[in-house]
């Protein structure tokens, strides 16, 4: 049976470092990836148990709880995640595509990780609306990073294709031409004169990416 959120927070302030509430867990990390909801605090307790209990670990939902961190980007979930999973076991299938799928965002190589998130659908087919939580995630950097960019570079970075790329400009309302398509002004996509710009850190980007309005 589906859990409710409250249910899960009792759980964990009654049980939290009790092994057998494991099974819930891993049901409720399922329960979200079908559901497409998200709760951290659970998933970060399950990882502490599997770190605990390292033979109870079940790979699958270590992935899909690191695909779940994904969808939440720019937070610094997955980073927190990652810091209680021991090396050894990062290196491991799937949990390294993960986190090769993780390093190709955070170093904006979009084209590529299309390519390969297609190569390991397998693993996180099953997680609702993930392509569209990480083309939302794309889409806010590409905002504070341009006023202009160019159609055929915005569908490979979204992996969309011609009529879903239009779909995309009207729902959003924003101008575009042929070649071109302009987002909104803001702050961060104006030019600035050259003296004063800086190179900035995805952390830097993350901190006011998630308070722009997507």
């Amino acid at each position: 049976m589906p859990k409710t959120k409250e249910e899960i927070d009792d759980l964990l302030a009654n049980h939290r470092f009790d092994s057998s509430i494991l099974p819930t867990l891993e049901e409720y990390v399922t329960q979200q990836a079908n559901e497409g909801c998200y709760h951290l605090e659970a998933n970060l307790q399950t990882l502490k148990l599997y770190k605990f209990h390292p033979e109870k670990i079940n790979y699958q939902i270590l992935s899909t709880i690191l695909f779940k961190c994904l969808s939440n980007l720019p937070s610094s979930d997955m980073k927190l995640a990652l810091h209680l999973i021991p090396q050894e076991i990062q290196e491991k299938e799937p949990i390294n595509k993960v986190i090769e799928l993780g390093d190709l965002l955070e170093s904006a190589h979009f084209k590529k990780f299309w390519t390969k998130a297609n190569e390991y659908k397998e693993h996180w087919g099953n997680i609702k609306d993930f392509t569209e939580s990480i083309r939302t995630f794309i889409l806010g950097l590409l905002k504070i990073s341009f006023l202009h960019i160019s159609k055929e570079y915005l569908k490979e970075v979204t992996n969309l294709n011609d009529d879903e790329l239009a779909n995309m400009i009207q729902s959003n309302e924003w101008e575009s031409t042929d070649e071109l398509v302009k987002f909104p002004e803001s702050e961060y996509n104006q030019p600035k004169p050259k003296e004063i710009q800086q190179n900035m850190k995805f952390e830097q980007l993350s901190k006011f990416l998630s308070t722009l309005d997507r």
